[in-house]
């Protein structure tokens, strides 16, 4: 494994300060250089507030077939239809949207084998991915808005049942038109005394080694860095790793005036540490240890900011409030929007309980929940951004919709 740069070690080795930061969770789809070390990311810094900063979150979202005038029929179309509606008064669209990964869930069919045991097979409908995307794509042409599209699991894990990556490959085609609004590329956007930070948190989804990594093969082909055999593709991995982090330290480094940042937010798919239940079982989701460091670094840097997380994964909406060793106990507020389409995980946890992970360096405090399709606003108020999630009505929203849509 090629030598990590000093920077890229003091996060995976190093210790930190205390400070408030804005956390966003879900992947950043990869460089297509990154195997050769150049990174051709795009950096924006856009000092100006429009509509009052306000910005909407959500990810998992992209599961059957997108119809806004008829938003019933799934949550994807219902989440839609709803933004769909606002964006038409100019006043209430959002300046930008993050989409917080998982952007395509194959269809599964009960399959019945020759000894009569039925099983679930995932079949890849490549109209139903366009459906989302075009959908997508309308409401940033609508609203004149960007999305930042982000990269989850389910965009790159290889499925048994197709045997190659052809849900990242299909996205891209979207993500390649010339003049779209859908951006896969930035890691690093200001807006005024605002930062927000992209990075991908597949990386760091799972153990360590990165050998053991379950999205290496589509995420490495991605970048055209396919047919690795088993050490080099560890090597590869962990050399990816590396020159994200370098990359997106070095852009951070670049800001002069740091302490003018009153807010932060990093974007990944992954929670920090989020919780969901199935059946009664408790089920934990960490993010690996390598991960939680780089984050704990990142905020670091920006010791008076105020801190949240803000991601997907877990399929309902979940508040709460993690502390992460190594910041001097500072609050970092997370919010888990996983609720754009995907079936939900209808068993949240129990509000104001407190988890911690296996190694005892984070610990949540869960504040909330809500089960149901939707949205998370972020609007900013003065000097401070406050937070609403816009939950769904179901069929009695679809009804309505249905002649909304007609009347046009």
């Amino acid at each position: 494994m090629q030598a990590m740069s000093l920077k890229v070690m003091l996060i995976l080795f190093g210790s930190t300060i205390g400070g408030m930061l804005f956390l966003i969770c879900a992947g950043l789809a990869p460089y297509s250089s990154v195997a050769t070390g150049t990174l051709e990311a795009r950096v924006h810094n856009d000092g100006s507030a429009r509509r009052e900063d306000k910005f909407v979150v959500f990810g998992c979202w992209n599961h059957g077939t997108c119809n806004t005038c008829a938003p019933a029929s799934n949550g994807m179309s219902q989440v839609f239809h709803n933004l769909t509606l606002g964006n038409r008064n100019p006043k209430l669209a959002p300046s930008f949207y993050i989409i917080a990964g998982d952007n395509y869930y194959p269809s599964k069919t009960l399959v019945t084998s020759a000894d009569g045991k039925r099983t679930k097979k995932k079949t890849f409908d490549r109209s139903a991915l366009q459906s989302g995307f075009s959908c997508l794509e309308a409401l940033t042409n609508q609203s004149n808005a960007t999305a930042y599209v982000l990269m989850g699991n389910h965009d790159y894990q290889l499925e048994d049942d197709f045997g190659d990556c052809r849900i990242v490959n299909a996205q891209q085609e979207f993500f390649e038109k010339p003049a779209t609004r859908l951006d896969t590329r930035t890691t690093m956007l200001r807006k005024g005394d605002t930062l927000f930070l992209f990075i991908d948190t597949n990386l760091y989804d799972g153990t360590v080694p990165a050998i053991q990594h379950k999205y290496a093969k589509c995420e490495l082909a991605h970048q055209d860095a396919a047919k690795h055999g088993a050490h080099e593709e560890h090597r590869a991995v962990n050399d990816m790793i590396a020159a994200r982090q370098s990359h997106l330290l070095d852009q951070v480094s670049k800001i002069d005036d740091k302490a003018s940042i009153k807010h932060v937010f990093i974007s990944g798919h992954h929670p920090i540490l989020g919780v969901k239940s199935k059946k009664g079982k408790i089920k934990k989701q960490e993010m690996n240890k390598h991960g939680v460091q780089f984050v704990v670094h990142l905020l670091s840097l920006f010791p008076k900011s105020k801190h949240y997380y803000l991601c997907a994964d877990i399929h309902h909406y979940q508040k709460g409030t993690l502390t992460l060793a190594g910041l001097n106990g500072s609050a970092v507020r997370q919010f888990i929007v996983g609720t754009g389409g995907a079936s939900l995980d209808k068993e949240p946890p129990e509000t104001g309980s407190r988890w911690t992970t296996e190694d005892g360096q984070v610990e949540l405090l869960t504040e909330g929940s809500n089960v149901g399709y939707g949205y998370l606003e972020v609007q900013r108020n003065d000097k401070q951004y406050e937070f609403q999630f816009i939950q769904l009505a179901g069929l009695e929203l679809g009804q309505k919709a249905m002649k909304v849509c007609k009347a046009d």
